[in-house]
């Protein structure tokens, strides 16, 4: 009687040891998930922004270009 009720316990203890490491795999998961996407986020938003960079940067460029054609007639 008693062994059982040892088993018993052992086996409630090793299912919510079992649902605890679920639990925490599933929060570190998603944790790293998040933060993966969230890093994913900001290169394109940099990628982006230095784009719009070059953009400004040739633009630049060819409006000085133009100007001093303009001057040489």
């Amino acid at each position: 009687m008693l062994s059982e009720t040892l088993k018993l316990k052992g086996l409630n203890y090793a299912f919510l040891a079992l649902l605890f490491g679920l639990k925490y795999l599933y929060v570190n998961l998603s944790l790293n998930i998040k933060l993966y996407y969230r890093s994913e986020k900001q290169t394109r938003k940099l990628k982006y922004i230095n784009s719009l960079q070059y953009l400004r940067l040739y633009e630049f460029k060819i409006t000085i270009s133009i100007e001093s054609q303009d001057h040489n007639k």
